[in-house]
């Protein structure tokens, strides 16, 4: 079977605008995920400390 769906990617050193934006864009969302997790894990915490259920 020769045929693939599998193509290569830019090398990282290479200076591509599009790669810069998605790389700038997924550190973004990766921060606001972490960031999202720890208020949700924090407010969870919080609740048990007051004898409440989430």
């Amino acid at each position: 079977m020769t045929d693939s769906n599998v193509f290569k990617l830019n090398k990282p050193e290479q200076n591509d605008p599009l790669q810069e934006v998605l790389r700038e864009e997924a550190h973004k969302m990766l921060a606001a995920a972490i960031e999202t997790e720890v208020r949700c894990r924090t407010a969870i915490v919080s609740l048990k400390q007051a004898g409440r259920k989430y």
